[in-house]
């Protein structure tokens, strides 16, 4: 694992004119002791030059002018010079950078001696425009088809006349000439490309034009992972090691958040550069911190510039375009990651499978592009590293747009040759693996585009998928006949709802076994308070009814519209908004004219103050919390034959009640806990739920649960690992699915604190302050957070630290002891009459792993835990809990690492020979364990065992501990994954365990014993176990369901029979997060585990 240590800003915008908007993407090199930096200034308009400054060492700013090193002086450069990158070569200085004119950026050169005086050499990259470039590269081959689609769409988009030049930027020489050639890299986008000339006057036209007619030959990387996969390009020059080249490139992922920016790592070949040696899987950093996050381009960390002293090497960034940061890490340890990653450049030439997926995408407004993408999304977040997704658009002559860069191909469903060329493609290409359609009448319309569709799915000679979004009842024989030929010719089938599949089944005669019910999927949602988002879109007050979606007659809105004087004689406060533009194909058909006889009903009825039209295709954020403040979503569509609704399934992961006339999607999913259900049309039925339900609050909040708990399943994080479990069940290539490994995000467990401590309880993610403190979360968090801060030396998080100490400090009685339980108002309760020593235990593990980082952590924190811990230890001597022991023996552990002494030693003996007796008494050949019976936090007695041999190195204490570990995998971890023991009855011995009742505390004490036995005996199945035990969080459960919230960040508080327990309390958060930071010990973020 390669440790990246984020330094931090080392320098910010200044007042000064030229430099008053940013400073970012520093060209960098060392000159003895001194790190001189040519940074992107940016001032007022976005005019850029290139400032100075100096460091001292690594990081320490020494000088820095208050005026442009460089400044724009030429027609080619008249808006700005930008994003330097300088080498030496022969006592010369090279510095590259983008020149932009207003309209193009490209790459130019500037020589200096002195890195004083930098003489301009003009623009080095090919002449030629992007029409020009898209003419050679069609007639190419070889190469990645976002070359010309992109560039393509690009100058038809921006430029009619084409006559924009080919935007070529990133240049940066290699520091030594190479077979006496000047070496430098490029960007075309895509990716990354290189240049081998004897003199640089060698760049002319017709060698660019030799150039592109062998293009793929000069391709160094391609995109091919999830987080560089939309395009790639040059970060740092290239660092010469004895392993190769070292290439710190920047990658670019599109995420439901905007692109993402992320530094990277590859090896190229020492004497052949244009060779590629290997490829880190994942990302080398990422944006995380506040000032990466959030700036004048937000999430990016765009690496520009390296220093290396020592082994340390430090690598220069741009922070989200505003600021200059620095990450450093281990140089021999990123080299070994890379020559043992080396089958990944394997992968890097294409050995990742590919999915194939056919269907509308955004831009294009409808259902399935928006559902598609979201899909697409989903499984690349979770699964990017076992598929690589690629996107197939659907278009016709009439419905042509310009995509985004995940787009790979383009099928005109109106023309035959491009079946037809779409069909070769497939079939010739061994990476594609399968394909996913997704299948609706309207994409697929007419007599003779259905032909042409079914001859090609015929013709395809790979697996197939089909996702059927409409599944019409009681066809004639034409329809019939077609879809059974649609069935026939596919692999599997794909429906939303039951009631979709028995219609295929029993009206087209599909067979069963070829049929999944996967349901359409919906956002996770962090849950906002609903007056605050009534106040926010000014809504104070008011009732409010809602309904979303591309609007067309089908939606029938007069239905609710001749409900509501009657509604607002009832509750005048009522205000209805209708969400979401004219269907397209509606506009193109008939205009307005639906809209506008709404309108003119609204004026009719003289309802206008209660009716808001919202004319937009509203983004995904502003519509869930628009759903989130809504009292009553109303879902009203007159077409019996529709046989799901995504509009509808947002609104109940939405926790809205709902009213909804009888579409197969709402009978399947809504019963009268979760809403009501109306007739077609019927504008009294409408009036009277509504009535109903607006009188009666806790039933509308009861729907509100109960429909949440209903459709939390759907989740897009669920629905994805339901698609690539299909995906492997298809393909039947022995692909194993590997999770990606989830960012660390601290923002929920903030959340869940206050002043006095981390709150226990939670409702669904909105923390409940009446249910108080525990010391048990507190010493938890303790813990969790020190981990934290051990791996990143965050100072923001010593508040949060300083938070949980005082809390225990809180919780200390005179005697020395802790109680547990404590109120709102800081008062202890009287649940501290129960048995206390296992909360006690744990205090003592926390406080004792806090003592050992006093190289990390503020003195006073250090010394105020040194003596809580001496309070307590004279109490802990007579506890006989066998949990409360562990716990505390781990804890004398690490506080004997600082403050060792014969005393700790003695304690952690008196404990561990009382484990000792109680495994002796209890264990027989079938049952190696300290008790008759398996409860929680099972792994933490023989960690606590191994942590006594390492203290005291008494092989009783080693022995007991391997053993009784050996036997607790046995009981937990089966060949469908991590099974940990129920809490419905716990496990006794001799008896047949529980099926659920599964809690993450247990999952997370298992990764972190896990984690401690490997540190040990450095066993590999250790680190197989940890990544299985993790999936467990990520969706690989008995439930098939996500337990960790990557929405909210939370945990959900554990698995029941049929479904996730939605609360998101503090113990469950906090163990998901022990066990996140135990694994990112041994896999880095962006990193995958295998299932």
């Amino acid at each position: 694992m390669v440790v990246v240590k984020k330094e931090g800003i080392i320098l910010e915008k200044s007042s000064n004119e030229f430099e008053n908007e940013g400073v970012l993407n520093p060209a960098v090199i060392r000159v003895g002791d001194s790190v001189h930096i040519f940074y992107r200034a940016v001032s007022n308009g976005n005019y850029s030059s290139i400032g100075y400054c100096r460091l001292d060492g690594p990081l320490t700013l020494a000088e820095r002018w208050d005026r442009p090193i460089m400044v724009s002086e030429f027609d080619y450069e008249a808006h700005g010079v930008e994003d330097a990158r300088i080498v030496s070569i022969d006592n010369t200085y090279y510095m590259t950078y983008t020149a932009y004119d207003g309209i193009n950026a490209r790459g130019a050169l500037a020589t200096s001696k002195d890195l004083r005086n930098f003489t301009k050499k003009g623009i080095i990259v090919p002449p030629i425009t992007y029409s020009e470039f898209v003419d050679i590269a069609e007639n190419v081959g070889e190469i990645n088809i976002k070359y010309y689609r992109n560039h393509k769409f690009y100058y038809q988009e921006a430029d009619p006349e084409k006559k924009m030049m080919l935007w070529d930027k990133n240049v940066i020489f290699f520091p030594r000439k190479i077979d006496g050639k000047f070496v430098f890299l490029h960007r075309i986008r895509p990716g990354i490309q290189i240049v081998s000339v004897n003199s640089l006057d060698e760049l002319t036209e017709s060698f660019w034009r030799d150039y592109f007619h062998n293009f793929h030959d000069y391709i160094v990387l391609d995109p091919i992972y999830s987080h560089e996969y939309s395009y790639v390009g040059g970060g740092c020059p290239p660092i010469e090691t004895e392993a190769g080249w070292l290439l710190i490139y920047h990658g670019v992922e599109k995420t439901q958040r905007g692109l993402v920016y992320s530094a990277c790592a590859a090896l190229l070949d020492i004497d052949n550069p244009a060779k590629l040696i290997s490829r880190l899987p994942y990302a080398l950093f990422s944006p995380e911190y506040d000032w990466e996050l959030i700036g004048e381009v937000n999430n990016v960390v765009f690496p520009t510039g390296t220093a290396l002293f020592g082994d340390t090497l430090f690598i220069y960034y741009g922070a989200a375009d505003e600021q200059i940061a620095c990450a450093s890490l281990n140089l021999p340890s990123l080299l070994k990651e890379l020559v043992e990653n080396n089958d990944e450049a394997d992968k890097s030439i294409g050995m990742t499978p590919e999915i194939l997926v056919l269907t509308s995408y955004p831009p294009r407004v409808c259902g399935i592009a928006t559902y598609s993408q979201d899909l697409i999304t989903a499984v690349t977040n979770k699964f990017g590293s076992s598929f690589s997704i690629k996107i197939c658009a659907l278009e016709t002559p009439f419905e042509k747009h310009s995509y985004p860069d995940e787009v790979d191909y383009i099928l005109n469903t109106s023309e035959y040759k491009d079946y037809q060329k779409l069909t070769d493609f497939i079939n010739n290409n061994d990476l594609i693996k399968g394909i996913l359609i997704q299948h609706e009448f309207g994409l697929f319309d007419n007599e003779n585009e259905n032909d042409l569709f079914g001859k090609f799915l015929f013709t395809l000679q790979k697996p197939v998928i089909l996702v059927f979004h409409t599944v019409i009842p009681n066809p004639d024989s034409f329809l019939r006949v077609k879809v059974k030929n649609i069935i026939d010719a596919v692999g599997a089938i794909i429906v939303m709802t039951n009631n979709s599949a028995k219609i295929l089944i029993n009206e087209y005669d599909a067979v069963k076994s070829k049929i999944s019910v996967i349901p359409h999927g919906t956002h996770l949602v962090f849950h906002s308070d609903r007056d605050f988002l009534k106040s926010k879109y000014k809504l104070k007050g008011k009732k409010v009814l809602t309904t979303f979606g591309l609007l067309s007659s089908g939606k029938s809105i007069e239905t609710t519209l001749d409900a509501l004087p009657t509604i607002i004689k009832k509750y005048p406060e009522v205000v209805f908004i209708v969400i979401g533009k004219t269907h397209p194909t509606i506009i193109k058909s008939e205009g307005e004219r639906y809209r506008e006889m709404l309108e003119a009903k609204v004026s009719a009825l003289k309802i206008g103050k209660h009716v808001r039209f919202i004319n937009s295709f509203m983004a995904l954020e502003e519509l869930l919390e628009y759903l989130q403040l809504t009292d009553i979503y109303l879902f009203t569509t007159k077409n019996p034959f529709q046989a799901v609704s995504g509009t509808f399934a947002y609104a109940m992961s939405c926790a809205c009640p709902i009213i909804s006339t009888p579409i197969p999607h709402a009978k399947e999913v809504m019963n009268r806990d979760t809403g009501i259900i109306i007739d077609f049309g019927s504008s009294d039925q409408l009036a009277q739920g509504v009535i109903r339900l607006l009188g009666d609050e806790p039933l509308r909040l009861s729907m509100s649960s109960n429909a949440l708990q209903k459709i939390v399943s759907t989740s897009w994080e669920n629905s994805a690992i339901a698609h690539a479990e299909l995906f492997k069940k298809i393909i039947q290539d022995n692909i194993p699915l590997k999770y990606n490994l989830p960012k660390v995000n601290l923002g929920y467990i903030k959340e869940m604190t206050t002043d006095i401590g981390i709150i226990q309880f939670a409702r669904i993610n909105q923390p409940d302050i009446g249910s108080g403190y525990t010391l048990d979360d507190n010493a938890r968090a303790l813990i969790a957070l020190c981990m934290h801060s051990k791996l990143t030396s965050d100072p923001q998080e010593t508040d949060l630290i300083r938070t949980y100490l005082n809390f225990i400090d809180l919780c200390q009685q005179p005697s020395g002891n802790f109680l547990n339980y404590v109120d709102p108002q800081c008062n202890f309760t009287e649940q501290n009459n129960v048995n206390l020593d296992d909360a006690n235990g744990r205090a003592i593990w926390a406080l004792g792993y806090t003592i050992s980082l006093s190289s990390i952590l503020p003195e006073k924190l250090v010394s105020k835990a040194i003596k809580i811990i001496k309070r307590a230890i004279p109490y802990i001597k007579n506890m006989y809990s066998s949990r409360a022991m562990a716990f505390a023996v781990k804890g004398l552990y690490f506080y004997n690492l600082h403050s060792s002494s014969k005393g700790n030693i003695k304690l952690i003996k008196i404990f561990a020979d009382r484990l000792s007796e109680m495994f002796k008494h209890e264990s027989s050949k079938d049952w190696m364990w300290f008790e008759d019976y398996l409860t929680y936090a099972n792994s933490s007695l023989p960690e606590s065992m191994l942590y006594a041999w390492l203290a005291t190195e008494d092989q009783t204490y080693k022995e007991v501990s391997v053993k009784s570990f050996k036997f607790l995998l046995s009981k937990t971890f089966k060949r469908s994954g991590i099974v940990v023991i129920s809490n419905k009855g716990w496990l006794q011995k001799g008896e047949i365990p529980g099926d659920y009742g599964e809690q993450p505390i247990d999952v997370a004490y298992t990764i972190m014993a896990l984690g401690t036995f490997y540190d040990i005996f450095k066993e590999d199945e250790y680190i197989k176990k940890i990544s299985i035990a993790f999936n467990w969080f990520l969706g690989k459960n008995r439930l098939n369901q996500i337990v960790y919230n990557p929405c909210t960040g939370g945990c959900y508080d554990g698995l029941e029979e049929t479904h996730v327990n939605l609360n998101q309390g503090a113990e469950s958060t906090i163990s998901y997060l022990l066990a996140r930071l135990t694994i990112g010990k041994y896999y880095t973020f962006n990193a995958n585990i295998k299932r």
